[in-house]
């Protein structure tokens, strides 16, 4: 007889999720040795847990050097990111103690996901909008938050009030996926104290949108792993 009590049970919920990577983590671990990074990695897990807490956000995964964690919204999901961001870009630069970690990479999707909680109420997320955000983390290199852009053009406020404060966004591709199907990316421009911008060619000219005028922008694109 299954006893129900132990089954694990399900519930659908919108989120916005959110995957993190560490670019060029191999050669990191190479380079600089277990002893060096693990510490450095559980500095970063800590940044990115306080970070993404300012803004009810949760880590429900590590993803060996990245996480999963999950939003109440996707503008939330996007001020977190960027605050991680900057704050990591403010960690490397610290003289007196240098956070030692190489560029974070990260991407957001939004959407109805399945919250499974099974025995021992641990919880994951499941569904197409994880799916989606995973996808387009393979898209992103160092510094770079790319957001899947159908969840973020359906919520007009939350892209004024982003806009509003200096984060803007710009496109970046489709992605064709044969069990997901299309995916529209944007990337996410935000200042000040980020090196997103570092590489830009010239300044961009924002649309009153909050996205960028079409012209091209050029970003450094390194080896991630």
């Amino acid at each position: 007889m299954i006893d129900d009590a132990n089954q694990p049970t399900y519930k659908r919920v919108r989120k916005a999720i959110l995957f993190t990577d560490i670019e060029g983590s191999t050669h990191w671990l190479n380079d600089k040795g277990p002893s060096v990074v693990f510490q450095a990695l559980e500095k970063h897990f800590n940044l990115l847990e306080s970070s993404f807490a300012r803004y009810k956000g949760e880590i429900v995964n590590r993803t060996g050097d990245g996480v999963m964690a999950v939003f109440p919204s996707i503008e939330k999901a996007i001020r977190g990111a960027v605050e991680a961001q900057q704050k990591i870009g403010v960690s490397r630069a610290d003289g007196a103690k240098p956070l030692l970690l190489p560029a974070i990479r990260m991407s957001i999707s939004a959407g109805e996901a399945y919250l499974v909680t099974t025995p021992g109420n641990i919880q994951n997320y499941y569904g197409r909008v994880c799916a989606e955000a995973s996808k387009i983390l393979d898209l992103a290199y160092g510094h770079h938050i790319l957001v899947a852009a159908e969840a973020l053009i359906k919520e007009e406020s939350s892209r004024h009030a982003l806009m509003a404060d200096g984060i803007h966004f710009t496109n970046v591709q489709q992605i064709d996926h044969k069990s997901i199907g299309k995916i529209s990316v944007l990337e996410a421009l935000y200042c000040p104290g980020a090196s997103i911008l570092s590489n830009v060619t010239s300044v961009p000219e924002i649309s009153d949108t909050g996205f960028i005028k079409p012209q091209h922008i050029s970003l450094g694109s390194p080896s991630r792993k």
